[in-house]
């Protein structure tokens, strides 16, 4: 029998490998694009919930930022209100009574003395305008301001009017009218702290 023998090379099974290499590349291919799809999706997904995200997490910021800022701005408000406050409190702390020492005032001036013109300034330096019946009543007056004698009120009665509210008394004018005799004068004093206080 004759052997057939052929020496070229058969052609069907390259086809065949050919065929199937185009199938595996073509699966291969396939796999590719719904990897490629799955990724790119992926990507896609992750991209607009990063950005859906990212758009809710500058929401909040912002409205953090808002928050805070009036926070800040109360802040501040409250400063400034306690700053008014304790500097409301110094002036209360600070401020003079003068009714009280009108009245304190009173109990140092005699009957026999007439007070015309009294000025006080904010560091209590008092200075006094006004006519006594005499030299001997002003000095008198003089004397019961520094606390060395009491007044003629006084004198009858068993209380007595304490420390001396008034320092460095002097005597800035005198004069006196030739018709009535009566002796005008001008009196300059500190009053102290407590000829304010109650």
């Amino acid at each position: 029998m004759p052997i057939n023998i052929n020496l070229l090379p058969d052609i069907k099974p390259k086809d065949e490998q050919k065929k199937s290499l185009i199938r595996k590349l073509n699966i291969v291919f396939i796999l590719v694009a719904v990897l490629s799809l799955l990724i790119g999706g992926g990507v896609f997904f992750v991209t607009q919930t990063t950005a859906s995200n990212l758009e809710e997490i500058k929401s909040e910021v912002n409205a953090q930022e808002q928050i805070i800022a009036q926070e800040v701005e109360i802040e501040k408000m409250l400063f400034g209100l306690k700053s008014h406050a304790s500097a409301i409190d110094q002036i209360l702390r600070e401020r003079k009574e003068y009714s009280v020492f009108l009245t304190k005032f009173g109990q140092y001036v005699p009957q026999s003395i007439t007070i015309s013109d009294l000025t006080i300034d904010s560091s209590g330096e008092v200075t006094l305008n006004g006519e006594a019946p005499s030299y001997e009543k002003l000095a008198g007056f003089m004397l019961i301001l520094s606390g060395e004698e009491s007044t003629e009120e006084d004198s009858n009665s068993e209380e007595t009017l304490g420390d001396p509210f008034f320092s460095n008394i002097s005597l800035r004018s005198v004069s006196r009218r030739e018709e009535s005799a009566i002796v005008r004068f001008t009196i300059s004093m500190t009053a102290e702290k407590e000829a304010f206080d109650e």
